[in-house]
């Protein structure tokens, strides 16, 4: 890790948030017919477990990120801009969020694929960043499902910065009784579930939909990050057992036991996750004798992407969806799944550097200007 007096940048964090955007097209790439059909199943399987906790990788990179810049922040200015910071969150998620929505909405018109029901409130629950809310009522019915977990991000956005600026001393105990918070309420939801009849209200079970949400809401993820970020900032004493090559070790070998035995338990399974990718965060990011690096050109670049390619990929593989099948005629079922990765992911890279180079770079530069800490890109661009 390089810091300035009023520069951050992490080496190798965007190696990972590409690796993190890789896992969800990975998750989602089963899901589609064309895939399905040829009996090439990632149900269950290694791929499909990795894939899923790409999501949870993100979160905790964006609790690390955000903890620690609005930690440097506050060093720098004695204080946090939360109406700077604001800004600079909405020139970076809600261009692109907006476009996704629009294309996904004119499509689903053109293609007479948008389902009615609850069209009106789904619509509205998007507009409003509660996606998170729509995905855990409703099958997804013509929105872009990745969505959901912006939405997560942006409401732990509303009280975040506030809390570091009025509570910063006591942050560290915050962070650390988040993630038991979330794990006691999805426990006591759980045991309601399975010990009383459901209670709905219009339909929706009550509580599967609280513990369904809690699940999705993930700000425990975003906790356990910004406690590392915490850890990093203070020099804490416990990064010498953190950066040891033993933890590091240990730290990869049990990711992938649990991927590999496919690893589910509803209380604690993104907890524990969290914790691991946490730790192998802050080693990447700031452990000179870390056992990997992602710090070079292909990453770098590949990194830059993992926004667009997050918030694209999905509509790639509902075209795909729709089209392979009509002029995929590959016999072979690896070989019609081999091309039609290889093509899709192809094509979602593509869409992803137009979008970052003349949609998304305006409001990054834009973006710039209402920076009171220098990080990420702007460092690399700036020497």
């Amino acid at each position: 890790m390089q810091k300035l007096s009023n520069t951050v940048y992490f080496p190798s964090l965007n190696g990972l948030r590409f690796i993190a955007a890789a896992l969800v097209f990975i998750h989602h790439f089963p899901h589609i017919k064309c895939v399905r059909d040829t009996g090439f199943v990632l149900k269950n399987s290694f791929l499909q477990t990795l894939g899923g906790t790409g999501v949870t990788l993100f979160f905790v990179l964006s609790g690390f990120l955000i903890t620690y810049l609005l930690l440097s922040e506050h060093q720098q200015i004695n204080t946090i801009d939360i109406k700077k910071f604001y800004v600079r969150r909405l020139l970076r998620i809600w261009p692109l969020y907006f476009l996704i929505l629009a294309v996904y909405l004119l499509y689903g018109h053109f293609s007479h694929e948008l389902s009615p029901d609850f069209f009106k409130l789904q619509l509205a629950l998007y507009l409003f960043f509660l996606p998170n809310v729509a995905h855990t009522i409703f099958a997804s019915g013509g929105f872009p499902m990745q969505l959901w977990s912006v939405g997560s991000e942006e409401q732990f956005y509303l009280f975040y910065p506030w809390l570091l600026k009025y509570f910063r001393t006591n942050i560290i105990y915050y962070l650390c009784i988040t993630p038991l918070v979330f794990i006691a309420i999805r426990g006591l939801l759980l045991y309601v579930i399975l010990h009383y009849p459901a209670y709905n209200w219009h339909g929706v079970s009550v509580f599967q939909f609280l513990f369904d949400f809690s699940n999705a809401f993930r700000i425990d993820c975003m906790a356990v990050g910004g406690l590392f970020a915490y850890l990093l900032f203070t020099q804490h004493k416990l990064l010498t057992v953190v950066y040891s090559t033993a933890a590091q070790y240990i730290a990869y070998a049990i990711i992938l036991v649990l991927v590999a035995t496919s690893f589910k338990l509803p209380l604690i399974y993104h907890t524990v996750f969290s914790v691991l990718f946490g730790s192998i965060i802050l080693n990447l990011a700031s452990n000179k004798n870390s056992l990997l690096s992602l710090e070079n050109v292909f990453f770098n670049h590949l990194g830059k992407l993992s926004y667009g390619l997050y918030m694209i990929h999905s509509f790639v593989l509902h075209i795909t969806d729709v089209y392979f099948q009509r002029y995929l005629t590959l016999n072979n079922g690896y070989a019609t799944v081999g091309v039609t990765f290889v093509v899709t992911f192809i094509i979602t890279i593509a869409l992803a550097q137009l979008s970052y180079s003349y949609f998304e770079t305006p409001f990054l530069k834009f973006k710039h200007k209402f920076s009171i800490i220098t990080s990420g890109n702007d460092v690399k661009r700036n020497t």
